[in-house]
């Protein structure tokens, strides 16, 4: 089990790399760069728009698949009830980073679908495991 771990950060580090990567050449349609407090972070994978879209969708697809093994551990490791809660809202959090890349921002219903589902179910994660944890 002390393996999956690696799996984690892996899949940490491959998305953030996307995102650095990304965010470096960007410009939006009216030439603006890349900021926080301007653009969604979404945006950075918009196919016709951002130079590197190709690099921020294929990090978000291989953090997610990465995801999984480390998320399976962590509810193996944990068992329990809650373990088993935050791991199946692991499973669809990293499942729904792999759609946030596979639907880029230009197909904006299902990519709305998948951002919103990531975010939701990531929070969901952390809440069961934290709970797991101090149970």
């Amino acid at each position: 089990m002390d393996l999956f771990f690696h799996f984690g950060w892996a899949g940490s580090l491959i998305i953030l790399a996307g995102c650095f990567l990304s965010a470096l050449p960007y410009r939006d349609r009216d030439g603006e760069k890349y900021s926080l407090f301007n653009h969604f972070i979404s945006e950075l994978g918009e196919v016709g728009v951002s130079e590197r879209a190709r690099v921020f969708n294929t990090g978000m697809v291989l953090g997610g698949l990465l995801f999984l093994p480390f998320i399976a551990s962590i509810g193996w490791t944990l068992s329990g009830l809650w373990a088993v809660l935050g791991t199946a809202a692991g499973i669809v959090a990293a499942g729904a980073s792999v759609f946030v890349g596979i639907y880029s921002m230009e197909r904006l219903e299902p990519h709305r679908k998948a951002a919103m589902t990531f975010f939701r179910a990531g929070l969901l994660t952390i809440i069961l495991f934290t709970v797991a944890v101090f149970l």
